[in-house]
């Protein structure tokens, strides 16, 4: 029986990995900038404007280097080496979308497994409604990955869409977010039936078309499709928006229109605003509107949770994706680890105590525990309460 320091036993695994590495083609191998985070016990720096002009290259790169996490740039230059980013000739970049479950409220006080589906729930909220509904992308367009953390990143690749500026970036982020939304104009929409067949006003007004068919249940209903979301609402705001359906209603129906009672321009403006916050994405907006980000590889092993960062080749297969199971890729050899003390009531000891991962289920205690290769790797990576592996062979 050996016994090793986690982070020996991480260079080892993440050596091994890379040495029979296989990377992932991607768009514009040469004309992208790389780089990685090296495992050393002092500093955690980005080791970046690494220029490659090959697979075999990268292949090479990586093996030699072992790297923690490895990224790449969604921009795309003519000198991507140069060490100042003036100097690169930027070209174009990739349109990218960040769902991470740290931006998501309702997801961070979760457990790690309830974390990770509510963010895949929220990228599909983003491709099928926004990105595929207003925006018109067709599916083959869209390059779908799991971050091997906590989320998933959306890139979209077309020729057309490379020179975007970082103040279109912008608006589209602001767009999919509901910021700055002139909420009187939406009213207006929605009440002339003017553009309701498209984007925001059309998402609004189907909201309270349906809560206004519910009656007698509209409130319980509104506040169901709230909860289902995950999204707070107060009893004023279920009521605003309960009032103003029944006002829409009734406005439809020509026989009661003069004596249908007024709602309050405040009642209005509550009622569409708690709605789009009900419908809005919950994306890093500073991703999308960074037009020279770095973004994590697919293909390569996230420095923390060592779980693999996964292409995902359809809405299909995202919907099908669980990635405790289908992005394990370390060995799942048994080993022992010696887990220091600590506070049961943490909010990282809570989010991952229950978790499954591959075949294990994770119940930490105190003292030496037996588990997977694989489940040692992710505890040690999220909570560094491991202070010791125990190889038995």
């Amino acid at each position: 029986m050996r016994v090793v320091k986690p982070e020996t036993l991480l260079r080892v695994l993440y050596r091994k990995y890379y040495e029979r590495f296989k990377p992932e083609r991607i768009e514009g191998l040469k004309a992208r900038e790389w780089a990685y985070i090296p495992f050393s016990e002092s500093s955690e720096t980005m080791v970046r404007h690494i220029g490659v002009r090959s697979y075999d290259e990268l292949r090479r790169l990586l093996a030699e280097r072992v790297p923690k996490s490895v990224y790449y740039s969604t921009a795309y230059y003519v000198n991507p080496s140069a060490s100042k980013m003036e100097e690169k000739g930027w070209i174009g970049a990739d349109l990218v979308f960040d769902i991470d479950a740290d931006h998501i409220p309702w997801a961070r006080s979760k457990r790690y497994d309830e974390m990770l589906e509510i963010a895949k729930k929220e990228m599909i909220h983003l491709i099928e409604n926004f990105i595929m509904e207003d925006f018109g992308f067709s599916e083959r367009s869209l390059k779908i990955t799991f971050s091997g953390g906590r989320g998933y990143h959306l890139k979209i690749t077309e020729y057309e869409i490379r020179r975007l500026s970082a103040s279109a970036r912008k608006e589209i982020a602001d767009y999919l977010y509901g910021s700055d939304i002139d909420l009187d104009m939406l009213i207006s929409h929605i009440e002339s039936g003017v553009y309701t067949d498209f984007g925001w006003p059309k998402r609004i007004y189907s909201f309270l078309e349906e809560a206004y068919k519910k009656y007698p249940n509209t409130r319980d209903w509104i506040s169901k499709r709230f909860k289902e979301r995950g999204v707070e609402i107060s009893e004023d705001e279920v009521k605003a928006i309960e009032t103003y359906a029944n006002y829409l209603g009734l406005k439809a129906l020509s026989s009661v229109r003069g004596s249908i009672k007024s709602v309050p321009r405040g009642e209005k403006r509550k009622a569409v605003e708690a709605l789009v916050r009900l419908f809005r994405v919950e994306i890093d907006k500073v991703v999308t509107g960074d037009s020279k980000r770095l973004i994590r590889y697919p293909s390569s092993l996230h420095g923390k949770t060592g779980l693999y960062v996964k292409s995902l080749r359809s809405l299909d297969d995202l919907h099908e994706f669980n990635p405790l199971e289908d992005a394990v890729v370390l060995p799942s050899t048994e080993v022992r680890v010696l887990i220091k003390s600590f506070d049961k009531s943490s909010p990282i000891v809570r989010a991952i105590n229950g978790v499954r991962i591959g075949e294990y289920e994770i119940e930490l205690s105190e003292g030496v525990m037996s588990m997977p290769l694989y489940a040692a790797v992710f505890i040690y990576g999220l909570t560094r309460l491991i202070s010791s592996v125990m190889i038995l062979s």
